[in-house]
This record gives structure tokens, C-alpha cells and sequence, in this order.
């Protein structure tokens, strides 16, 4: 998302695009899903147990910008408050977690949708475990649906075959190493011939084989399987795997949505918060707001919020609040006087006056 979408920064100068295309993707996952239970995985910015494996696995990858690292703590907060569960395990990738969630769901006998921008989670589809590719391309999320017979008639493998296919060819993106001078299309040949790693070295003798990449294969052996550990999730990381424990929570969404005004999100305030956070007795009960009388309305407020409960208008600043009908005088006097800022929910509604 971070990459996808150019956003400028907000005019208090936050960086958002991260934030607003993965809540525009996740928006759209929920759509298509309908989950009874979210889990929503992130890295640790700490050495795995990959790294001590393999020094150099995912070396020469590109530091993470500052203008996306400085969006990730937003966005937890932000989750947290809309109600979902997010998990982190220092010492584990988040495809790890994603992982041993996913195995708890089969054994389970759930129904799983694991959506990721990485396609190396195509290797733990199964009959109870989907993969939704989710990516964002102009500011919008596209879900591409990756079962098991979607996974064959990409690759011409089986998905079990998936994890040996990274052993032959590597993956440069994570540094794995693989056997050099073996691509793609020589990795999948091997592989619809032997099925197996362990196989293919099985018969390396095999005129199947032909004698440059029989001495690829020789020489670098020890690396192939090296990749081949390297490149499996594990379906066991010390994570919570009580998945009652990840049904979305009621959260505090006029915490929620207070955060996405803040950024200037407001089509994600109508997405996640709905009109549920409208009323004037949750913004109050939330937010501990005085209740003020104001003879001169207009001339009171520089900037405000507006939206609409039932037939009544509430307008609220600087922690106050007044309730006004929508025959208002004073509210159509307001909403003209185009010297004043106004963040408005439900827009339509105030456009007629």
C-alpha cells in the first residue's frame, strides 16, 4: 500500500498512504469474507530464527522508510481501537504467525482466508485455507482468490511442491540462496519429473538430468536444503491459537474515529465506525463533552464537527457540544458562512440546507 499509493502528507504533516490503503484493503477483505475472527500478523524488528541460520538471509534488502515506519504504530493503535487482534512474536516472521494460525484453523476444521501482499504464503493453501492476494493499485484494494487449483494452473505444481520450488531457484527478494544457475523454468521441470527435492537427488544420475544441471545440483546440495528450511512458515510459533480469542472486539470507535479525522481519513471514518459513532450519547460518553448554550452560533466556532442524529444536527469544538433541529436558523447561517472550517459526516444530508 505504502508503495501503491502517492498520497501527500496530511496538513499537520503525517504520512498516511500506508495506512489508508491497508484499511481500504482490509475494508474490502471483511466484504468479501465476512470473518468471524480477524488476526492481523506483524513483523518484529529483531533477528529471526532465520537469521541465525543464515547470516546473510534477507541481506541487501533496503532499510524501511522513515516515512513508513513513522505509520505503524498509528495503525496498530488505530486497529486496536476499531477492535481487531494484532499479533507479534519476536523471533518469528508475521508469515509465521500467519502460519500456525492458519494450522490451528485446519485442525480446527475452519474455514481460513489468509490475505498477504507475499506469495510465498501460497504454500499453506489447502482444502480449508484460501489465499487472497491483496494488493492496492491506485488508491484501490484488489483480492486476487488463490485456492489450490488456482495455485496448479499458475505454477504446474502442486502446492506441497511450492517450498522445493524456492530450494532449486532461491529468492532473491529474501536472499535465499537456492542452487546457482537454476531458474524458474528448469526448478518446475525437475520438480513435475520428480515430484520431490528429496527425489530429484534421488536420481541425479537420471538422463532426465542433463549433465550442466546435474552439476549445479551437486555442487550446491548443502545450499538447496539450506533454502528449503529457509523458505518453509512455520506452523508453530509460541503465538495465541485460541482463535475464539481473535473475534473482533466492540474496540472504541470514537477513539477510532477520532484518529482518521485527525488524518484526514474521513471515508474510512464512514467505513469502520459507522453511524453507530454518530449519535450524541456514544460522542459524549466517550469523550466527556460539556453541553453549552450559545446565543451567537456562528461567530463561536472557527472550526468544528458537524453531523446528524435523527432530525437533530449536533455541532461540536473544543470539547463542547450544542444539539440544533434542522430547521435551524442558526445551523443554515453556519454552514453558509464559508469563513469557517467544517469536517461534516454524512455531507448530503447538510448539502440541502
Amino acid at each position: 500500500a505504502f508503495y501503491a499509493i502517492k498520497l501527500p502528507a496530511t496538513k499537520s504533516g503525517y504520512y498516511v498512504n500506508a495506512i489508508f490503503g491497508f484499511l481500504n484493503i482490509l475494508h474490502k477483505l471483511e466484504e468479501m469474507c465476512t470473518p468471524d475472527a480477524v488476526a492481523v500478523a506483524f513483523d518484529v524488528h529483531a533477528p529471526t530464527f532465520r537469521h541465525k541460520m543464515y547470516d546473510a538471509y534477507k541481506a541487501g534488502r533496503h532499510s524501511t522508510p522513515d516515512e513508513l515506519r513513522v505509520q505503524m504504530p498509528m495503525l496498530k493503535n488505530i486497529l486496536g481501537y476499531l477492535g481487531y487482534s494484532t499479533v507479534e512474536c519476536a523471533g518469528w516472521e508475521a508469515d509465521d504467525i500467519i502460519g500456525t494460525l492458519a494450522n490451528q484453523c485446519r485442525n480446527n476444521g475452519d474455514e481460513c482466508f489468509i490475505a498477504t501482499g507475499d506469495r510465498d504464503s501460497l504454500q499453506l493453501a489447502n482444502e480449508n485455507v484460501n489465499i487472497i492476494l491483496a494488493t492496492t493499485q491506485f488508491g484501490k484494494g484488489q483480492n486476487t482468490l488463490m485456492d489450490t487449483e488456482a495455485i496448479k494452473e499458475k505454477y504446474g505444481l502442486e502446492v506441497n511442491q511450492l517450498i522445493d520450488l524456492k530450494a532449486l531457484m532461491g529468492d532473491t527478494s529474501d536472499n535465499i540462496p537456492g542452487v546457482k544457475g537454476v531458474g524458474e523454468k528448469t526448478a518446475v521441470s525437475l520438480l513435475q519429473q520428480f515430484g520431490t527435492l528429496d527425489n530429484i537427488y534421488a536420481n541425479i544420475e537420471d538422463p532426465f538430468i542433463k549433465k550442466g544441471v546435474r552439476t549445479k545440483l551437486e555442487a550446491d546440495k548443502e545450499m538447496a536444503y539450506l533454502s528449503k528450511q529457509l523458505g518453509t512458515i512455520c506452523t508453530t510459533a509460541p503465538v495465541d491459537t485460541e482463535i475464539s480469542n481473535y473475534v473482533k472486539q466492540p474496540g472504541n470507535l470514537a477513539k477510532a474515529a477520532e484518529i482518521l479525522n485527525s488524518l484526514e481519513m474521513y471515508t474510512m471514518v464512514e467505513k469502520f465506525c459507522g453511524d453507530s459513532q454518530l449519535s450524541f450519547e456514544t460522542f459524549t460518553e466517550e469523550t466527556t463533552l460539556e453541553t453549552v448554550e450559545i446565543s451567537d452560533f456562528s461567530n463561536s466556532l472557527e472550526k468544528a464537527v458537524v453531523w446528524q442524529s435523527d432530525d437533530e444536527f449536533i455541532i461540536t469544538w473544543d470539547k463542547k457540544v450544542e444539539k440544533l433541529s434542522a430547521d435551524s436558523q442558526q445551523l443554515k447561517e453556519y454552514l453558509e458562512d464559508s469563513t469557517k472550517e467544517k469536517i461534516a459526516f454524512d455531507v448530503k444530508a447538510l448539502h440541502k440546507f
